[in-house]
């Protein structure tokens, strides 16, 4: 994510697909503060990209240094590239004029003294189209996409600007150089691809992968599953498919019951470094269509943790991805505490939970098989699994078994399915996670904390959220403090008001 660093001032690699800041009254986050997030420090932005536009972003992280370093930006070199499917008889050429707003949030070149001043140098030809390069130090509002357009080169995905539709803005802030250094931002796999490419769809996934290139340069060496597609193409649009990268198998998620080319599926494999694959019909657990050699089971690592993932069982692959944050944090605060992690499935909370030093770790859940997968888990990390403890039970009744006996706990995970079967009936979300809940506030000793998470698209946030304030005025009647957890940005990158994964963590005040 950090391309350089200047002092303190430092060249952000921005992603396409998302504004700088963040846009419309704060409901979803901008690049900027995705970024202050995961580098764990304030940003304040010295210019802004457009959301269409991917590259070199120059930030700061001190608000007195943000004149400093605009006076800075103002003598250094700015070059861009770009893809238009127009030729220009020209190599080389400039444009300047006056840029200003003519109304409805557009920008064009109006009469007047010039504001801006852009050279162009033709490249050559490419998989797309004609590619270019811009070179600026002025840095007006749409300056490059409006002098293109003067140009007769519009540039591909432009289409405000007279450029022909495409999946993304194909512009890229690719150099900045300043304090006699040059800073360079790869070129987005788009722009560099040299064999034309089968379908649109591969346009597509080769843009939804590029844009999670900031998540996946944070947690190089760390973690090696992502998630590549979310919602971009499961929520109306074709094909439905959820896709994700697990270490060295790309598993696809497939929402339509449509035949999805296994030329298309070849070439992800290939973009993404997956030496296998396959395909979940997630209507049908049964149908999977895969590559040749596709391993029973393997292994990746998330945050340097160890877990195994399986291709054949059920619709899910051993490992929510989405909880990836949350299980970072139980890492990183789990030192002599009593961790409960309930409908626990293969473990995950509790082997970062006992990595992270916690006192006890207690994991619950009606199947035999995910606990033992979650023991597996264990010795894949080294943790001895006897040295703790495992059940096979209802939460309902083993809260109620811990009340009696007065057991309480530092920390408790509630991660309940939508819908299950057990030997002792049915648990329903909506029906029996109230009173699951009321009893693990019961169970939570003092200063105790709860992570309560559902994937539930008819839950909202603010039922949810209601649903906890209520359980706690009937149990505990204590103050607590309520803090949203989102999923890591692989997932929500196609930024939304609200996410799939709705959580809270619920701490006890003093």
């Amino acid at each position: 994510m950090i391309l350089r660093e200047l002092g303190s001032g430092l060249i952000l690699d921005k992603p396409s697909g998302v504004a700088t800041h963040t846009p419309d009254g704060g409901h979803t986050l901008g690049f900027l503060e995705m970024a202050s997030k995961i580098l764990d420090r304030p940003l304040w932005a010295v210019h802004r990209l457009d959301n269409g536009t991917s590259g070199c972003l120059l930030v700061t992280t001190s608000e007195k240094a943000v004149a400093e370093y605009s006076e800075s930006l103002k003598s250094a070199k700015k070059k861009y590239i770009f893809i238009s499917s127009r030729e220009s008889k020209d190599s080389l050429w400039s444009v300047e004029g006056r840029i200003e707003k003519t109304g409805n949030h557009k920008f064009a070149l109006v009469a007047g003294d010039s504001n801006s001043f852009t050279k162009f140098a033709k490249l050559g030809p490419c998989t797309l189209g004609f590619m270019y390069e811009a070179e600026i130090n002025s840095g007006r509002t749409h300056q490059i996409r409006i002098h293109a357009q003067n140009s007769g080169i519009p540039i591909l995905g432009d289409s405000e600007h007279g450029g022909d539709p495409f999946v993304r803005l194909m512009l890229h802030s690719h150099e900045i150089e300043m304090e006699n250094s040059k800073t360079i931002s790869p070129l987005p796999i788009l722009f560099e691809t040299t064999v034309p490419l089968p379908t649109k769809d591969s346009h597509k996934f080769l843009s939804s992968f590029d844009r999670r290139r900031f998540v996946m340069t944070s947690e190089k060496g760390n973690t090696n599953a992502f998630r590549l597609v979310h919602r971009e193409w499961t929520k109306n649009k074709t094909p439905r498919l959820a896709v994700e990268k697990l270490g060295s198998v790309l598993h696809l998620m497939d929402y339509s019951n449509q035949t999805i080319q296994k030329e298309f599926i070849e070439e992800m494999a290939r973009a993404t470094q997956c030496g296998h694959w396959f395909v979940r019909n997630m209507n049908d657990r049964e149908k999977i269509f895969s590559s040749n050699d596709l391993p029973p089971q393997w292994v990746i690592q998330e945050s340097k943790v160890k877990f195994e993932l399986k291709s054949n069982q059920g619709l899910s692959t051993g490992l929510f991805l989405d909880q990836r944050e949350n299980r970072k944090r139980i890492l990183e605060n789990s030192q002599g505490k009593r961790v409960a992690n309930f409908f626990s499935y293969t473990c995950g909370f509790s082997v970062v939970a006992a990595l992270g030093g916690a006192h006890e770790v207690v994991s619950v859940d009606t199947s035999t098989q995910s606990l033992d997968w979650g023991k597996y888990n264990f010795t894949l990390n080294d943790l001895n699994p006897n040295q703790f403890e495992f059940f096979v039970a209802d939460t309902e009744f083993f809260l109620k078994s811990s009340l009696k006996r007065r057991r309480q706990f530092d920390t408790i995970i509630l991660d309940p399915p939508t819908f299950s079967r057990h030997k002792h009936g049915v648990f329903s979300l909506k029906k029996n996670f109230p009173e699951v809940l009321e009893l693990a506030f019961e169970s939570l000793a003092p200063k105790g904390t709860m992570l309560v998470t559902v994937n539930d698209e008819t839950l909202s946030e603010h039922d949810l959220s209601c649903m906890i304030e209520n359980s706690v005025q009937k149990t505990i009647k204590k103050l607590v403090r309520i803090q949203v957890s989102r999923p890591p940005y692989d997932f929500e990158f196609p930024l939304e008001r609200e996410s799939v994964m709705k959580g809270f963590w619920v701490s006890l005040e003093n």
